[in-house]
């Protein structure tokens, strides 16, 4: 895959090539020695001003050491501690508030935090879907899911796992 040159798309493919990178050499930067980089400093930069600062809990849950810790801290004081991802998604004026909410409920560290599956099927924001006579902007029905579609995975599918969740 060719590497853009300019902007947001160029730091999202350096970034997606340094996950690539053995582990010995991921576990010397970690450790700081290439940490200053320009690139780093960049994306730390955009991924804070797309998710926001993380939370005390975000951090333990990343093993940073305190010292980094301290130092994003004062680097990047001024930044609040929700990201409104201006940097990464267009969001119109007539967007719910509420979905942006769900967004960052999704986009949290720690994945035993995040919004999935069943608890956003279950989100009172998507409601709509499963009610029958729900109707497109366009006049068209919503038909991707029914509600017993969602009771089918709120109960566990016997024909695939052999039991019930």
């Amino acid at each position: 895959m060719p590497c853009p040159r300019y902007g947001l798309p160029s730091l999202y493919w350096q970034f997606q090539r340094l996950e690539k990178l053995p582990e010995g050499i991921r576990r010397i930067m970690g450790q700081g020695y290439f940490l200053e980089a320009k690139f780093l400093t960049l994306w730390m930069r955009l991924h804070i001003d797309s998710f926001g600062m993380p939370t005390e809990n975000d951090v333990l849950a990343m093993n940073a050491s305190k010292s980094k810790w301290k130092e994003v801290k004062t680097r990047f004081s001024d930044k609040p501690s929700v990201g409104n991802f201006t940097k990464m998604f267009y969001v119109s004026k007539d967007c719910p508030a509420e979905a942006i909410a769900i967004l960052n409920q999704m986009f949290l560290y720690p994945p035993y935090h995040r919004l999935h599956g069943q608890q956003l099927l279950n989100h009172q924001f998507f409601r709509e879907i499963f009610d029958k006579d729900a109707r497109r902007p366009c006049g068209r029905p919503i038909r991707c899911l029914s509600i017993a579609d969602l009771e089918t995975v709120m109960t566990g599918d016997i024909s695939m796992t052999g039991s019930i969740q």
